[in-house]
């Protein structure tokens, strides 16, 4: 499974500061992400995840990200046992069910059921979710 990780600063300090922790954090993780270490930063936070492929839907993974229409920064590793049932619930047509990675799911789920999300997912996963607004 790949790993996550994350910063947010609430002392005031710039978006660029954040930026550079991640990037002091991303050597440190490198063992766990042999598929490579991402991050993104949004203002006063930032979020990660070290890939490790190990499904072949992973492949197409593109986590961390900004779910634009909530203004959420998210990311998650996860390996999904519910797999199907979430993709028949999310409407997820049978020819994309190979490209859509089990975190992609997590995301879906994460926006219909916010913090009950966890009651929904089966299997070994972790997601972080910073909200600005709620700051």
């Amino acid at each position: 499974m790949s790993a996550i990780f994350g910063l947010i600063r609430l002392d005031g300090r710039p978006q660029s500061e954040v930026e550079e922790q991640l990037e002091k954090m991303k050597p440190r993780l490198g063992p766990w992400g042999p598929d490579g270490v991402f991050t993104i930063a949004k203002e006063n936070a930032g979020m990660g995840q070290a890939r490790l492929s190990i499904t072949p839907e992973s492949e197409y993974d593109h986590a961390p990200c900004i779910l634009n229409q909530k203004n959420i920064l998210f990311t998650a590793s996860a390996r999904l046992d519910n797999r199907d049932e979430l993709l028949n619930l999310f409407a997820i047509p049978a020819s994309h069910h190979p490209k859509t990675p089990d975190t992609k799911l997590v995301e879906l789920a994460y926006l219909r059921w916010g913090k009950d999300t966890c009651e929904y997912i089966y299997g070994d996963w972790a997601f972080a979710a910073w909200h600005p607004e709620m700051q």
